[in-house]
């Protein structure tokens, strides 16, 4: 046991799980081979790498991301952007990509919900090393209320008491979660948190379309154990 912020935290063991399968989201998906790749192995969302309206060969690059998606059989498609998108930038994006899931980073001034067209979801994106747990917490709840989804990639120090404090601050919302996986952490999180889900990331190309999976081929071997 350990305390954080003047409350009690959980131990990893002691947070229950309450599902046992864990979908996945593949992020990053930039070739064909990875979009075939993660399809193949019953990803349920495939985040790609997009470019905002205005940037320079963006509508040869949503043209690539519609012709990828052709290809794909089951996974539903997320536009990973790198800043947060004004209305009439939504509007573009949606119009130019025809995805209706958009992912950008969360704004680091004061919150407020975005401008989306009609049936578009927001995806919002934290990236950290570091964190209050319980500021952290009041944070994704004020982004849950508007959000489809809240994406967390972890990269800091994985210590016990790090990651418990990162459990108890995860549980109950709707989190897609992104750690430096090993197989040791993936089992641990699928034992004990309480999560909406995992995030992968693909390899480097080692040559234009050759790629290795070996150790995505470890990981995602253990989600279908859990099934």
């Amino acid at each position: 046991m350990f305390t954080c912020s003047g409350h009690t935290a959980l131990s990893l063991g002691q947070i229950q799980p309450l599902m046992k399968t864990y979908p996945y989201k593949a992020s990053a998906v930039e070739h064909l081979t990875d979009a075939r790749y993660f399809a193949a192995e019953q990803a349920r969302w495939l985040g790609f790498s997009a470019p905002l309206p205005q940037d320079e060969q963006s509508s040869s690059v949503y043209a690539r991301l519609r012709e990828m998606m052709s290809w794909i059989e089951g996974p539903e498609a997320v536009l990973e952007l790198p800043q947060p998108l004004t209305a009439e930038q939504a509007e573009q994006v949606v119009l130019a990509s025809g995805l209706y899931n958009l992912q950008w980073p969360v704004s680091k001034e004061a919150f407020e919900p975005p401008s989306l067209p009609p049936n578009v979801a927001w995806w919002p994106f934290f990236e950290l090393q570091t964190f209050n747990a319980e500021t952290f917490r009041e944070q994704l709840e004020a982004y849950s209320a508007f959000a489809k989804y809240l994406v967390v990639r972890y990269s800091g120090p994985k210590e016990d008491v790090v990651l418990s404090s990162l459990a108890e601050a995860l549980q109950n919302l709707p989190v897609i979660l992104e750690l430096d996986w090993t197989t040791k952490l993936l089992e641990e999180v699928l034992n004990h948190w309480n999560l909406a889900g995992l995030q992968f990331r693909g390899s480097e190309e080692e040559s234009p379309g050759v790629k290795s999976f070996e150790e995505l081929d470890a990981l995602l071997d253990m989600l279908k154990r859990e099934e």
